[in-house]
């Protein structure tokens, strides 16, 4: 099933840059520019998530998690926020298995995930990554993450930034050593494959996600798909 989202528009470079990374993953996009737009999608339609800035819940005194009982299907609200150096921190608010169905809550919030990482992918990579942080409300996933706490090295970071960022579709080894190592002169695909290997380790450990490697191209997937 296509994953459809909602992007609250300013028309900033960091929302265009962020409704890209969303595309080149093969998500839907709309649009909404005011709050009766987004008020009419969470009422009528079915979208995995709302992804909106920060500042705008800021300067309009807005509290996401009031606004998930009034959606048509279990949806996440993804607030994003600019941070130093151009890197975006994000945090999900999400019902809580038993608000609604509870497979598609749970659905639901796999591709919240995965929204959430992208968007976090269309900033600048730094060496600490901002953790993904949910809502402490009881009636909201409280738990987990895709990546709590964890640290990694610089440059497994950035491969997996690169793989979610390529989508369904995946992406190919050899794309994404020019994307990682657009200046080496050297065979890469040694370090590439041992930094994957790793990757992998960490993400079994704390996470649903593993990256899948079919047809030549590696892709980050839902231990569910």
């Amino acid at each position: 099933m296509e994953t459809h989202v909602v992007v609250f528009m300013e028309n900033s470079k960091e929302e265009r840059n962020i409704i890209s990374s969303l595309k080149t993953a093969g998500i839907r996009i709309s649009k909404a520019r005011s709050f009766g737009e987004l008020h009419s999608y969470f009422s009528s339609t079915m979208v995995a998530a709302v992804v909106i800035p920060l500042s705008i819940t800021h300067r309009y005194h807005i509290n996401p998690r009031n606004h998930l009982y009034e959606a048509k299907s279990p949806i996440a609200i993804i607030t994003w926020n600019s941070e130093k150096e151009n890197t975006i921190e994000t945090k999900i608010f999400c019902m809580r298995e038993g608000s609604n169905d509870d497979l598609l809550a749970a659905e639901n919030l796999r591709k919240a995930e995965k929204i959430s990482l992208l968007v976090r992918a269309s900033g600048v990579i730094e060496e600490k990554v901002n953790v993904l942080a949910r809502d402490c409300s009881p009636a909201y996933v409280a738990e987990g993450s895709l990546l709590p706490e964890l640290t990694l090295h610089r440059k497994m970071r950035s491969i997996l930034e690169v793989i979610a960022a390529a989508g369904y579709h995946g992406i190919s080894s050899d794309d994404i050593i020019q994307q990682i190592w657009p200046d080496s002169h050297t065979d890469r695909l040694h370090d590439l494959q041992s930094y994957i290997s790793k990757l992998r380790s960490s993400l079994q450990a704390v996470s649903n996600f593993n990256i899948l490697y079919k047809d030549k191209q590696y892709s980050l997937v839902s231990n569910g798909e």
